[in-house]
């Protein structure tokens, strides 16, 4: 089940730690023991061609302990949004469970900030 108007905000350069818990439609917790895929994507527009910013399991992504909790964490390193322009930008995280079924689990709104001691 997708949690909806996830809106966050960040400067530019900043290092932000996302916390992600995926719901199943009953509001309990989703196992992602199973998941062969957890993607997380930024994007300046929702029709953008190609996202800005792009997480995965292993790449800024981790899938928290136990995975049973439906919880995963996403990191932004300094030297992702250290050059973006400010604005407001769309993300949006998928995960992909072992039968091949992607589902949208987060989507938002994200505000880069300019920062002034760039």
């Amino acid at each position: 089940m997708a949690s909806t108007k996830q809106n966050f905000e960040l400067w530019q350069g900043e290092v932000k730690t996302i916390t992600v818990t995926v719901l199943k439609q009953d509001g309990t917790a989703k196992d992602l023991t199973a998941a062969s895929a957890i993607v997380w994507e930024m994007s300046t527009s929702v029709a953008a061609l190609a996202p800005s910013i792009t997480k995965s399991v292993g790449s800024g992504i981790t899938v928290s302990t136990p995975a049973t909790s439906g919880v995963f964490v996403i990191v932004l390193a300094h030297t992702d949004t250290h050059t973006m322009d400010p604005g407001v930008y769309h993300h949006e995280a998928r995960v992909t469970d072992s039968a091949g079924v992607e589902e949208v689990v987060t989507i938002g709104e994200v505000t880069i900030h300019q920062s002034t001691t760039l």
